[in-house]
């Protein structure tokens, strides 16, 4: 606000002002970024850049429509460059996404759900949900490291999970031990001994669902047919060969 309020003192052409705050504001904010971390050096550098950039594209717009003789044509030359290379960068990064993608799936399609198609039994898993479970509904499905499959059920339903990424989670604030906590407790619904522990730890997170799929049974290590036989309550709601979805009944 400052720097706005210097700039339309300064500039006759309320325009020019405008945009030369708006580049200022944008350079301050990126030596911010350069001079402070908040959680991490990533998240921090794309997520601010991302509003800088925002910043001094608006602020360009207005120089290129308002400035008038040497100002128009030191503009126009540091335009006149930056403009091919967006140019030549934009479909390099379409091609990238188009040839490298992070996982296979039938292209072209705006359907983010389509690499499913490779992976039957979670399709079979999140479409059983899609279909049988209300909102709020919470789901307990494998924890493991962050950016992996993990959590992948409560991605393509909406429905509230256990525990998911580690890192995302202390970022947002939960305490390490609460996360902890969460992991041990969820690794007791699946594999525990006393089918009474495993009964209280699902009540303990109010758990309608329980997924039971590769990710699962390789994470737990469970390889028997049915590995919730005798817990009290856990119903099996349908199957498809070794993927389960069991009704957690109150």
């Amino acid at each position: 606000a400052a720097m706005f309020l210097t700039m339309i003192r300064w500039a006759a052409d309320r325009w020019l002002a405008t945009a030369w705050s708006l580049a200022g504001t944008a350079m301050v904010v990126v030596a911010l970024a350069e001079r402070l971390t908040l959680m991490d050096r990533m998240n921090t550098i794309f997520k601010v850049y991302n509003g800088a950039w925002l910043l001094l594209a608006v602020a360009l717009a207005i120089v290129l429509l308002r400035a008038r003789g040497r100002m128009l044509s030191v503009t126009l030359s540091v335009f006149l460059v930056l403009a091919p290379v967006a140019l030549v960068n934009l479909p390099l990064g379409v091609a990238q996404g188009w040839l490298q993608p992070r996982k296979a799936s039938p292209r072209p399609t705006l359907d983010g759900r389509a690499f499913l198609r490779s992976d039957p039994t979670d399709a079979f898993l999140i479409n059983a949900l899609n279909g049988a479970a209300r909102p709020g509904d919470v789901v307990a499905e494998a924890a493991g490291p962050s950016y992996r499959q993990f959590t992948r059920i409560a991605m393509h339903t909406g429905l509230p999970t256990v525990v998911g990424w580690e890192w995302h989670l202390r970022q947002r604030g939960q305490s390490l031990g609460a996360i902890e906590d969460r992991v041990r407790d969820l690794a007791t619904m699946y594999r525990g001994i006393d089918p009474r522990d495993r009964r209280e730890a699902l009540d303990r997170y109010g758990v309608d669902w329980i997924v039971l799929g590769e990710l699962e049974r390789t994470t737990y290590d469970l390889h028997a047919n049915d590995p919730f036989e005798g817990v009290p309550g856990v119903v099996l709601w349908t199957r498809q060969g070794s993927t389960v979805l069991y009704r957690v009944v109150r």
